[in-house]
């Protein structure tokens, strides 16, 4: 009988920093440094963040079974920890197994395909309202206006609240939020929330804040009584086998979580859509055509979207080079062999989306915008695992197909009705935190459609 192979030895990153690690380089230039470790490691290598170790996978089947093949064995990385004072320890990103899949069977109804198209006519609606307030010539900074028109969405088509004059207040307190919690995913020290720091103050200000809003959101429904036929709705209305219902905390737990992270995430991605198009006008010019052939000056349905493929490529492509959600880690829960490398039972792993889509196997010339790399003939020649911008497995994202109905519609309805010249000495690029952040950037609104028309005006 012969003996096992030896488990393949995994390499470490060199010259790092003793005692910091690689920290410096994480927490200043967080995406070359994931390709730097790319290039070191094919498969999978080791590096530091102070005094915590993670296992960087890089091998696009390593990070399959990670997300899917193996799922039993893995579970939400311990960064997330920095996320529960935010979403509270019943969210959707904190969770794991049985009471994840418990979860999320509750909540997949409102998250089918059939029933996210059936909200088109609320989306487009708030879009229109909200783009035809941008005037002729004004000045508007594209991240914060897309953060505005997503969190109004959010809290229409989830919720049945229009948080219109009230979304600069929720959408920075969500921002400080985040940034606290990116903070303390890159301090190798962290100092008690209960300590009266300028920061801790502000983060829990902010989580006061949002807390407070969504009970008051949630007792308002409970009184009312009213069934809308959303989220919240359908939550109030949940019961286990027992009778059971959600309690406060888990209510509170799970509207803070998806409004959070349902209208965050799509805002980043909406802005990264807008700055391809601006860094690339010839595929500005054609998709206005494709929007202006299939839509003329109709609002957009669901019913258009296979109508527009074009769009759908523009979106994939812009999803595979800035993914919001660009990384993942996972904690190995036993010991499990993958690929001949040994992982043991605590073992912290790092998945980069945004390097795994930038794979030269899949997608030469990676850093060109390539709409085109997304027809039916590319993807179908594509293995699955070489594009997970919603991850994969167990915790993908539930929202993705919200998402992209959001993106389809509003991306149409704003090309209809306004045309974006970016405005001189603005640049498009990237700041990573725990979502792909991009720098903030204006632009010149013209209006199209005899308020303004600027169908040939283009991005400087």
């Amino acid at each position: 009988m012969s003996a096992s192979p030896a488990p393949k030895s995994i390499p470490r990153i060199r010259g790092e920093i003793p005692l910091l690690g690689s920290l410096r380089e994480f927490a200043s230039d967080r995406l070359s440094f994931f390709m730097r470790l790319a290039r070191e490691f094919p498969d999978i290598g080791a590096f530091h963040v102070g005094p915590a170790r993670f296992y960087f996978v890089n091998s696009p089947t390593m990070i399959s079974t990670v997300l899917a093949g193996h799922g039993e064995f893995f579970a939400p990385s311990t960064i997330v920890r920095h996320l529960k004072p935010l979403f509270g320890p019943n969210s959707l990103l904190i969770t794991h197994g049985e009471p994840h899949l418990e979860q999320r069977r509750m909540m997949a109804p409102v998250f089918q395909p059939r029933r996210v198209a059936s909200l088109d006519a609320g989306m487009t609606e708030l879009g229109a309202d909200t783009v035809d307030g941008w005037t002729q010539g004004q000045i508007l900074s594209v991240p914060e206006a897309m953060t505005h028109l997503t969190l109004r969405i959010v809290g229409r088509t989830l919720f049945g609240v229009d948080f219109k004059h009230e979304a600069s207040d929720l959408s920075e307190a969500v921002a400080t939020c985040m940034e606290h919690a990116e903070h303390l995913s890159t301090s190798p020290i962290h100092l008690p929330m209960s300590w009266n720091t300028p920061r801790n103050l502000r983060a829990r200000q902010a989580l006061d804040m949002l807390s407070r809003r969504m009970t008051e959101m949630i007792a308002q429904r409970r009184q009312s009584g009213r069934d809308s036929g959303d989220l919240l709705s359908m939550m109030l209305a949940h019961r286990d086998e027992d009778g059971t219902g959600m309690d406060e905390e888990q209510l509170r737990d799970h509207c803070v979580t998806l409004f959070a992270a349902g209208h965050e995430t799509t805002a980043v991605f909406l802005a990264w859509v807008w700055g391809m198009l601006l860094l690339n006008p010839e595929v500005y010019e054609k998709l206005q055509h494709e929007v202006d052939t299939v839509l003329g000056d109709r609002l957009p349905t669901a019913g258009d979207i296979q109508r527009m493929p074009y769009m759908q490529q523009v979106l994939k492509e812009t999803l595979r080079l800035y993914p919001p959600s660009h990384m993942q880690g996972r904690t190995v829960l036993q010991d499990v062999d993958i690929e001949g490398y040994k992982l043991r039972k605590g073992d912290s792993l790092l998945l980069s989306f945004y390097v795994l889509h930038r794979n030269e196997q899949f997608y030469p010339e990676p850093e060109r915008f390539l709409p085109e790399r997304f027809t039916p003939e590319q993807e179908k020649a594509r293995p699955k695992h070489a594009y997970v911008p919603f991850g994969n497995g167990p915790n993908v994202c539930i929202g993705k197909y919200f998402a992209m109905l959001e993106a389809n519609l509003l991306m149409s309805l704003m090309m209809q009705r306004v045309r974006f010249e970016l405005m001189p000495g603005q640049h498009i690029t990237a700041e990573p935190s725990l979502t792909l952040q991009l720098a903030n950037f204006h632009v010149r609104v013209h209006r199209r459609g005899g308020q303004g028309d600027s169908r040939t005006a283009l991005a400087s």
